[in-house]
């Protein structure tokens, strides 16, 4: 009776993060539609009003026109787009995760492989964030649109903090369940 009710809670847990995982996909999705209007609204951001008003004192040489934003800011999409499947990777791994845990195989050479894997992907999504970030935060300083430069240099260093504590802890807990799955093999061999 015990082992059929921890199963059934182990498939029910299974089921709750798999439904949190497809409720992370859509928030990304709406994140992403999100940051277009954002990155739309970058020229109006820099204005000089709005720095005024906000009290912000670092000056521009040039005002930053929808035109020059759309130069500064040429081959952009490749870089998210890769994001996007590396992050779609990532929930996909996360599932397999999910469904390893319905089958009551929590701490298995699996699950520690997915993370693993998951650690490893957004360890790439930070690179692409730190070649993002130099390449167009680099134009933009080098062009005179330094207010440009300091937005996209937070909201590119944020998300690439983000992805580097993602990956750490994917890191960490793919040497917790491994560690996990050779004492309870252990104990398998020894009973």
């Amino acid at each position: 009776m015990d082992s059929s009710d921890a199963k059934r809670k182990q498939y029910k847990l299974a089921v709750v993060l798999q439904i949190l995982t497809v409720i992370i996909a859509v928030c990304l999705g709406g994140l992403c539609v999100w940051a277009s209007f954002i990155r739309r609204s970058v020229p109006f951001l820099t204005s000089d009003e709005l720095w005024k008003s906000l009290g912000l004192s670092l000056s521009q040489t040039k005002t930053l026109s929808m035109s020059d934003w759309d130069l500064l800011m040429k081959g952009h999409r490749v870089f998210t787009v890769i994001t996007v499947f590396l992050s779609a990777a990532i929930l996909s791994l996360f599932t397999r995760v999910c469904v390893q845990i319905g089958r009551d195989n929590s701490f298995s050479e699996e699950n520690a492989t997915y993370f693993n894997l998951m650690a490893a992907l957004a360890a790439c999504c930070s690179l692409l964030y730190l070649v993002k970030s130099i390449l167009y935060v680099g134009r933009c300083f080098s062009r005179g649109f330094e207010r440009a430069g300091v937005i996209l240099l937070f909201i590119y260093g944020s998300t690439l903090a983000i992805f580097l504590i993602f990956a750490f802890l994917c890191r960490s807990l793919s040497k917790l369940v491994y560690n996990a799955y050779e004492v309870k093999h252990e104990n398998e061999l020894t009973i």
